[in-house]
């Protein structure tokens, strides 16, 4: 398998991957050539918000899906914004 065709089938994989996880607790880890992926779709998908990028119509769908999964994944009054150390506990303090 290629990069490419690794980084295609992450997506789903993670969001595959937290929809059997659901309800349980769960810990995520997360390579750092995964992180880049994550962040990459991020970028993308906020770049096609703004009309400057296009996403496939799978991709949206499973970018939608994962971040209404790991806003679930949340402490309660926690955002997924206000995540920014990307920890899971809604903060930016990086503990």
């Amino acid at each position: 398998m290629t990069d490419a065709e690794a980084e295609a089938a992450f997506l789903p994989a993670l969001v595959a991957a937290l929809e059997r996880a659901r309800g349980r607790p769960a810990t995520l880890y997360l390579g750092a050539r995964q992180q880049r992926w994550l962040a990459n779709i991020d970028v993308r998908a906020a770049a096609a918000a703004r009309g400057r990028a296009t996403l496939s119509e799978a991709e949206a769908a499973d970018h939608d899906r994962l971040r209404l999964l790991l806003t679930a994944c949340l402490p309660p009054g926690a955002s997924a914004a206000a995540d920014a150390d990307g920890d899971g506990d809604g903060d930016v303090d990086g503990d």
